[in-house]
């Protein structure tokens, strides 16, 4: 409690500095007020002017894809392995006798004897 004290009784009126400070850097005389020149009038925007840029996004946004296409095809589909043993068919390749029906008999996988 004596530190604060002794800090506020140490420093000087901090106020009545910042005011002569901040007023010594204020202009002497106040410059005059100049009014802002007239805006001028917009003559109507063409249409390319007024489109020219969402053209060039599309246009853009076009080769981006056209690119991305045409190197895409430059690389084979291949089917990455998964590193899992398939121990039954997919379900869409279980097989079906004449009729359509799945045999119930290879529905279940077989079990595996790990001796």
């Amino acid at each position: 409690m004596t530190d604060m004290l002794k800090n506020e009784e140490a420093r000087p009126d901090m106020d009545g500095l910042l005011h002569d400070y901040f007023q010594a850097e204020m202009p002497r005389p106040w410059p005059r007020f100049q009014a802002p020149r007239a805006a001028r009038t917009k003559h109507p925007a063409s249409i390319w002017s007024r489109y020219s840029g969402r053209i060039a996004l599309a246009a853009c946004i076009a080769l981006l894809a056209a690119g991305y296409l045409t190197l895409a095809g430059y690389f084979p589909r291949m089917a990455a392995p998964t590193g899992v043993e398939a121990v039954s068919p997919d379900v869409g390749q279980l097989p079906k006798d004449k009729s359509g029906k799945v045999n119930s008999d290879e529905r279940l996988p077989m079990p595996v004897d790990n001796r």
